[in-house]
């Protein structure tokens, strides 16, 4: 489940929608944990029972594009906003541990995004280097221009757990000459990218129908902690292009508290908010998921408290790998991922 960026672009998308006069950079520190129990009854398991477990060889490049759409319905005034983006962004295994474990660093490469509302559209490509000349950019700045610089080390284990998730050096370095950029860089921030990858698998083999919880908990959010109760059902294998991928069906229950510094309360319609994720065995690595989530929230503009229906999709797909100079002193060994 993605927990930060939902909310973030629903608030960027009121300010296209109706306006503001506020600064709508957030500014926080918040530290985020996240732990599973993984609960399937050994008496089921079959001889062919499926061990889902990470696999990471050294030098390894996955590359992604993440897809995510929302559309907001903001019912006190009657208007309608959109907002569509798309990242690119690959993930190099460092270095593998004995247990299996790794050292990795994620790379954001390119990030496209559009905002529709009653003040028109704003459109960024992190590709050509300009910036919106739309009025109402340089207050959803601090929340899109960071993330086309987005890169930090990490640590996951095989069965998904992330620790030890730290800014590059590069990505330091361009934060002390911009402090704008500090919100999306800050360590709760980061924090929320390798869950869109990584998250808890369960401890043994598991058999169509088992089930397995866990929750994730975030303070990403200024002024908000948003505790998530995830339950994982296997589906079994499915044959996608020639591929045993693994599928996995999500539910969630969402518990939420906000203090009086959040920006907007936010009620999780927790029926309507589910996922599926397409777990590659053999290879070791998601290659597809894809999200909705939908809510409600009410924040204030000014003096004019709004009621906002949202609903966010979210699709990340695994795509090849850019094939490397044969003559370049950085180029080695890949392992090239096959796309569903």
């Amino acid at each position: 489940m993605k927990l930060l960026l939902p909310g973030i672009l629903l608030f960027a998308s009121l300010l296209l929608g109706c306006g503001s006069g506020n600064d709508t950079s957030p500014d926080a520190t918040q530290q985020n944990t996240t732990g599973t129990d993984g609960q399937t009854d050994p008496a089921t398991m079959a001889e062919n029972a499926t061990t889902l477990r990470h696999r990471f060889t050294e030098g390894q490049r996955m590359d992604y594009v993440e897809t995510m759409n929302s559309a907001n319905r903001i019912l006190t005034i009657g208007q309608e906003t959109s907002f569509e983006m798309e990242t690119s962004f690959h993930v190099i295994v460092d270095a593998v541990e004995e247990d299996g474990s790794a050292s990795m660093t994620w790379t954001t490469d390119r990030l496209k995004m559009k905002i529709q509302g009653s003040g028109g559209t704003v459109r960024f490509d992190s590709a050509d280097g300009e910036e919106p000349d739309h009025p109402d950019w340089q207050r959803m700045r601090g929340i899109f221009f960071p993330l086309q610089y987005v890169e930090f080390t990490f640590h996951a284990t095989t069965d998904g757990i992330v620790s030890d998730v730290k800014l590059s050096e590069a990505a330091a370095a361009r934060l002390e000459k911009d402090p704008t950029l500090a919100f999306m860089f800050s360590e709760s921030s980061l924090q929320e990218n390798p869950r869109k990858l990584f998250h808890p698998l369960p401890a043994i083999p598991v058999n169509p129908a088992d089930i397995w919880d866990y929750t994730i908990s975030s303070d990403a959010l200024p002024g908000a902690i948003v505790d998530v109760d995830v339950t994982n059902t296997y589906q079994g294998l499915e044959n996608v292009d020639g591929q045993q991928l693994a599928l996995l069906n999500q539910t969630s229950n969402f518990k939420t508290e906000f203090g009086p510094e959040t920006f907007a309360t936010m009620t999780y319609d927790d029926d309507l908010t589910r996922g599926s994720e397409w777990f590659d065995p053999k290879l070791g690595w998601y290659v597809k998921t894809d999200d909705t989530m939908v809510m409600t929230t009410v924040t204030k503009q000014g003096d004019i408290t709004l009621e906002i229906e949202q609903t966010v999709k979210t699709e990340i797909r695994l795509v090849p790998s850019p094939q490397r100079s044969p003559d370049s002193e950085t180029s080695r060994e890949e392992t090239k991922p096959i796309t569903p």
